[in-house]
C-alpha cells in the first residue's frame, strides 16, 4: 500500500507521460486528479479532458464500481485479468480486453486519500486466444464429423487428440485417453513393440501405413488400417503425428470368407473339370467305337441290301410273268430297300460329321446356278402334286463362300422337305437377301401345315420325326443340314406359323464377288 501522494513536480509529470502504460490517479470518490497521456489516448482524448471528472460517470460499470469501493474500504489492491471493456460512445471500436491493477494511496496521516489505476491492453493476446480456441473447436468439429478414427500424438507418442469415432470404437473418452501412450492400453500385448517401432520410424519416414488390432475398453478387438503422417515443427523435427484409421474388421472378415469361397470354387471347378475331361475322354472313345461300328456295319448292311435291290430290279424288269399283286410287292421291296439305303447313308454321314472326318472345300459358289440345278432335281416331285416353285434367286448373282457339293446337298434337302410337307397345289418360294453387307440369307418357304413352337424345338434332334409315318423320311436330313451349314461358317433357322406354312433359312458369308 502506497503512503506517498503523487506530487506535481515536472520530473514526475515527465515520467508519467513517457510511460507507455496507461495510469490514472483518482480521489476516493473516483474523480480524476491526474492521468498520463497513455491513459488519455485510450479514450482518444487529452489528459485535461479527464481532470475533475468522475470515472464512473465517464465509464459506468456497476461491477467495477463495486470493486473500486471495496479497495477503498479494505485498503487492499485488486488485480483484474482480461476484463472486457466497450466504449459506449464509440461502439464501433468493439470490445477490448485489459489487465488492470487498482492500488490504494495513503496520505501523510495514513488515511486512504486516493487510488492509482494501471492498465495493460491485452486485447491482441485475448483475440489470439479466442482465435486459437475457435480454430481448435473447428478442428475438433471436423475430426468428430469424420467417420474415420483420428488421433494426434505428440513427439513422444502421447495422445493429445482423440476424436468422437475413436471414443465410440474404444469406449474410452478423450479425457481417459489424453496423455497416454497408445501401446500402453489400446493394443494387443504381442503387437505393442511392433507399433512402437512403426511410430519411431516416422522420425525419418514422415509417412507410413500400418495395420494392427485395437482393443476396446470392453475387450472387443477391431482390426484397423492406419495412415500416419508427421507434422514437423519450425526446426523440421517431428512435432506431432496425425493417424487416420479405418476399421476394416468386417472387410477383412468378408475378404477371408471370399477367399475361402473362391478356393472352394476353384476346387469344385478343378474337380468338375477333371470329371468333364474324363467324361469327354470316355465320350471320344465311345464315339470312335461308334464310328468304327457304323463303318463296319455299313459294309455288312449294304452287301445284302444291294443284293436285295439287285434282285428287285430284275423282278421289275420281268413284268410279263408278274401279276398286279406281285408287281405291287416288288415295288414295296424296292421302296423299302431305297429307304433303308438312304437311312444307312445318312447315319454314316452324321457319324462322319460328329467325328470331324468331313472335309470341306470352301469356294465361291454362285447361289443362282446352284438353286436352278436343285429345282431341276425336285421338279418331277413338285409337278406330281401340282406345287408351284418360284425362284427369286434367279435375279440374284451372289456368290457365297461354301463347299459346292455340301451346299447343294443342303438346298436340295430343304427343297425336298418343302415338297414332301407341302399341300397339293401349294407353293414353294426361294428368296435371298444380304445381311449387313457380309452375309447372304437364303430362304425356302412352303405353304404346308407349319409348325408349333414345341415342334420347332425338336426339329434338329436326330431321328425325331414330327409328321405321320406315311410321309417318307428318316428324321436325319435337317440334323445333317444344320451340321453342314455350321461347318461352312453359317447359321440356320426357321420361321413358322401353324396352319400357314414354314420358311427355312440359312446364312453364309458372301465371297466378296457378285
Amino acid at each position: 500500500m502506497s503512503t506517498i501522494p503523487i506530487p506535481d513536480e515536472p520530473l514526475v509529470e515527465s515520467l508519467l507521460n513517457n510511460i507507455c502504460m496507461p495510469i490514472a490517479y483518482m480521489d476516493i470518490d473516483f474523480n480524476f486528479i491526474k492521468v498520463n497521456n497513455a491513459y488519455a489516448s485510450t479514450d482518444e482524448n487529452n489528459a485535461e479532458h479527464f481532470i475533475g471528472k468522475n470515472h464512473f460517470v465517464l465509464f459506468p460499470n456497476v461491477e467495477n464500481e463495486s470493486i473500486f469501493r471495496e479497495v477503498v474500504k479494505t485498503g487492499k489492491p485488486y488485480h483484474a485479468y482480461a476484463k472486457p471493456f466497450q466504449y459506449k460512445k464509440n461502439p464501433e471500436r468493439g470490445v477490448s480486453h485489459w489487465d488492470w491493477t487498482l492500488t490504494p494511496v495513503n496520505n501523510a496521516t495514513g488515511e486512504i486519500s486516493g487510488v492509482i489505476l494501471l492498465l495493460i491492453d491485452v486485447s491482441k493476446h485475448v483475440d489470439n486466444e479466442i482465435a486459437l480456441t475457435n480454430e481448435q473447436q473447428f478442428v475438433n468439429s471436423i475430426m468428430d464429423a469424420a467417420g474415420d478414427l483420428i488421433i494426434v500424438l505428440d513427439a513422444t507418442g502421447r495422445i493429445i487428440k482423440f476424436n468422437a469415432a475413436a471414443e465410440k470404437l474404444t469406449g474410452y473418452t478423450f479425457g481417459e485417453a489424453e496423455g497416454r501412450y497408445v501401446w500402453d492400453f489400446l493394443l494387443l500385448p504381442e503387437e505393442a513393440d511392433k507399433v512402437k517401432n512403426v511410430f519411431l520410424s516416422l522420425a525419418s519416414d514422415n509417412h507410413n501405413e500400418f495395420q494392427n488390432y485395437w482393443v476396446a475398453k470392453d475387450g472387443g478387438k477391431h482390426f484397423i488400417h492406419w495412415n500416419n503422417t508427421v507434422l514437423a515443427g519450425p526446426t523440421g523435427n517431428m512435432e506431432h503425428t496425425v493417424s487416420i484409421g479405418q476399421d476394416i474388421t468386417e472387410k477383412r472378415k468378408n475378404e477371408k470368407e471370399l477367399e475361402t469361397y473362391r478356393q472352394h470354387l476353384e476346387n469344385l471347378v478343378a474337380e468338375r473339370t477333371a470329371e468333364l475331361l474324363t467324361a469327354k475322354d470316355q465320350a471320344d472313345r465311345a464315339n470312335n467305337e461308334k464310328s468304327k461300328f457304323l463303318s463296319r456295319m455299313s459294309h455288312e448292311l449294304r452287301t445284302p441290301l444291294n443284293a436285295i435291290l439287285g434282285f428287285g430290279q430284275l423282278l421289275e424288269m420281268d413284268t410279263d410273268d408278274l401279276n398286279d399283286a406281285q408287281r405291287e410287292h416288288v415295288k414295296d421291296i424296292m421302296d423299302s430297300g431305297h429307304h433303308l439305303l438312304n437311312l444307312i447313308n445318312e447315319v454314316l454321314d452324321l457319324a462322319k460329321i460328329e467325328s470331324g472326318k468331313v472335309s470341306l472345300s470352301l469356294e465361291e459358289t454362285n447361289i443362282n446356278e446352284l438353286s436352278q440345278n436343285c429345282i431341276v432335281l425336285i421338279h418331277n416331285q413338285a409337278e406330281e402334286r401340282q406345287i408351284e416353285v418360284i425362284n427369286h434367286l434367279e435375279a440374284m448373282e451372289y456368290c457365297v463362300l461354301a463347299d459346292h457339293t455340301r451346299l447343294k446337298e443342303v438346298l436340295l434337302n430343304l427343297l425336298s422337305n418343302a415338297v414332301k410337307y407341302n399341300r397339293d397345289q401349294g407353293r414353294i418360294t426361294l428368296d435371298g437377301k444380304v445381311i449387313d453387307n457380309q452375309r447372304l440369307r437364303v430362304s425356302v418357304s412352303d405353304t404346308g401345315e407349319g409348325l408349333s413352337n414345341d415342334e420347332i424345338d425338336k426339329l434338329f434332334i436326330p431321328f425325331e420325326r414330327l409328321v405321320p409315318s406315311t410321309i417318307e423320311g428318316t428324321g436325319m436330313g435337317l440334323v445333317i443340314t444344320k451340321f453342314l451349314i455350321e461347318l461352312m461358317g453359317g447359321t440356320i433357322g426357321i420361321d413358322s406359323t401353324k396352319g400357314k406354312g414354314s420358311s427355312f433359312w440359312f446364312e453364309l458369308p458372301l465371297s466378296g464377288q457378285t
